[in-house]
């Protein structure tokens, strides 16, 4: 419910977050995809590249430890095969043999020099049980070295170099500590043994160089005879480690179970003595000693779904703008602003958007078109109408003036016949206006002070008709033929339905932007059935009669003025009032 929901509201949205989500959403999930993709197999890459760098630094330490030894070695036979040596060894020295070995050592203090921080110092043990040092400090420990582990293993190895395990020395008092021996035993011509010489190597040396070689936490970096580690190490590990070596039950490229986990195990040979540098490094430490370069990638890929989605934006973005222009074009037409085009650069694109545009401006120039032609029609159809209804108050006035005069003919009166005569031939020069629809205020009182002459001639019965209007509008543009029916219509259904003196006053004004005409009469004023009838539209016969000025009046002060004019009409101090108002500031066609 909650998808379907949050569906109907995404359709809801404009085309362009539309567009920008599912391109950005496109964009997402395909760079996921792609960077699992990635992550996984760069992961494969990095690890077996971390492997291979992790062995080359483990071969490339042993190969500085193999070197260090080998020159050690060669320190070691040179003293084997010295001419003072071999008299000490054979008792032959012919003075204090301790000194003459001190003489003897003094002589690979240069080469000790270059080594000093692997060789401990140089032993050699008569088979006497005699004891021969470099340097005596403090007195010998009390013990019988003949019998020591490492002199019986050096004796029954046939002469040949014996590289031993780490074992305490014992040679002075509170000087015991592990030391590495090369230990061979010295023979004379015939075979004889003649005892022991010992270069203790230090094994500090040894865990210090291993400790500059940093692996990764969780990492054991040791050096192993095959048998035993020279270095410190885990007894667990190292059992676990050697056994996969040992069975060559490993792949360098795979990781083995060590521990509980996956780690690589990498060596690397010392050929000096046939031992081997090994390294244990979990498997995820040459992930993570790589991070960089995965930090890198992913950057990388980051920043291409940056760029991927501005590019996406920005085409949509020159996609839809054109199109919420030309939404906002057809809402500015919506509301009457029919000149409104479409405009900008984009008027000049060669693609759908370019002719969608062309297409749009093109129907609205046919639409303006087409709206001016029936605008054009329109007014023609409103002046016709104008017309009509002032033909109709002409050629109602004309009759009854007609009649008049003809009436007084009748009777002889000749001269009131002439005058009437005169003023009915300027009643409608002013009427017809040299053929415009439009008069001025001030033709319009004249027209009215020329016909309420006429209407004198015609009624015996006495009337007052007063002109109260503002000079200052005395200019003003109004439709010909606008009050004149006005007071025609006071006079006939006013004044001659009173017994008193007839007094029609007519008035105006501006009062703002407003421009008020007033007719009033002493007549009696409207009744209320005439009102709700006027108001009605009624066209009875009586009704019609009594309201068709007013209904002349109103229906073209409408095609005049639209809804910006009006007209009112109501009973005050005992007679009729015809209010008309009109904008001041209107511009009549």
């Amino acid at each position: 419910m909650v998808m379907v929901m949050w569906g109907i509201r995404f359709l809801r949205q404009s085309i362009n977050k539309q567009l920008v989500f599912m391109g950005v959403l496109m964009i997402i999930v395909t760079e996921a995809i792609l960077c699992c993709g990635i992550y996984y197999g760069v992961k494969r890459v990095v690890v077996s590249n971390g492997a291979g760098q992790t062995a080359e630094s483990v071969r490339q330490l042993a190969d500085k430890i193999n070197e260090r030894l080998e020159f050690t070695l060669n320190q070691f036979n040179y003293i084997e095969i010295d001419r003072d040596f071999v008299d000490i060894a054979q008792g032959k020295s012919g003075g204090d043999d301790i000194s003459d070995f001190m003489k003897m050592s003094r002589k690979f203090g240069e080469e000790r020099l270059h080594n000093v921080k692997v060789i401990e110092s140089i032993v050699f043990v008569r088979r006497d049980g005699k004891i021969f040092y470099e340097t005596p400090v403090n007195r010998l420990a009390d013990v019988d070295f003949t019998r020591l582990d490492w002199y019986q293993a050096c004796v029954e190895n046939n002469g040949q170099v014996l590289w031993y395990q780490p074992y305490e020395q014992e040679l002075f008092v509170n000087k015991d500590h592990q030391v590495v021996g090369i230990l061979k035993e010295i023979t004379d011509s015939r075979q004889e043994s003649l005892g022991v010489l010992a270069v203790n190597l230090r094994q500090e040396y040894f865990e210090n160089e291993l400790k500059g070689l940093n692996l990764g936490p969780g990492s054991a970096l040791f050096i192993t005879d095959g048998q035993a580690s020279i270095t410190q190490v885990e007894p667990q590990l190292f059992a676990e480690a050697m056994e996969f070596i040992n069975t060559q039950q490993y792949n360098k490229d795979e990781p083995v179970e060590i521990g509980g986990k996956k780690q690589r195990i990498v060596c690397g040979e010392l050929p000096v003595n046939g031992w081997r540098l090994v390294g244990v490094v979990p498997q995820e430490n040459l992930f993570q000693n790589n991070m960089f370069f995965v930090i890198s990638m992913l950057a990388a890929i980051l920043g291409g779904l940056i760029l991927a989605v501005l590019i996406i934006v920005f085409t949509i973005k020159n996609i839809t703008s054109p199109i919420n222009k030309l939404r906002y074009v057809m809402h500015q037409v919506e509301n009457g602003q029919v000149d409104a085009r479409f405009w900008g650069k984009d008027l000049a694109r060669q693609d759908e958007i370019g002719i969608l545009t062309n297409k749009f401006n093109d129907m609205l120039d046919s639409v303006e078109r087409l709206m001016q032609a029936v605008e054009t029609e329109s007014r023609k159809k409103s002046k016709a109408e104008l017309r009509a209804l002032q033909q109709q108050i002409n050629s109602h006035f004309l009759y009854n003036t007609l009649d008049s005069i003809y009436i007084k003919i009748m009777r002889g009166d000749k001269e009131r016949s002439s005058d009437m005569v005169q003023r009915l031939a300027r009643y409608f020069r002013l009427a017809l206006n040299q053929g415009s629809d439009i008069t001025t205020v001030e033709k319009e009182i004249a027209h009215i002070e020329n016909y309420v002459a006429i209407e004198k001639y015609r009624y015996s019965q006495p009337f007052q008709c007063i002109i109260e209007v503002d000079r200052s509008i005395y200019g003003f543009e109004i439709p010909k033929l606008l009050l004149q029916p006005l007071v025609e219509n006071a006079i006939v259904h006013g004044i001659f339905r009173s017994k008193e003196e007839g007094r029609i006053v007519v008035s105006g004004i501006r009062f703002g932007d407003k421009i008020i005409f007033k007719v009033t009469d002493n007549g009696g004023g409207f009744d209320a059935e005439q009102i709700t009838r006027y108001v009605q539209g009624a066209e009875q016969a009586d009704a019609f009669k009594k309201s068709f000025a007013l209904r002349n009046i109103r229906t073209r002060i409408q095609l005049f003025y639209q809804d910006q004019g009006d007209i009112f009409f109501y009973n005050a101090d005992g007679g009729a009032c015809v209010e008309i108002v009109l904008p001041a500031d209107w511009e009549i066609e």
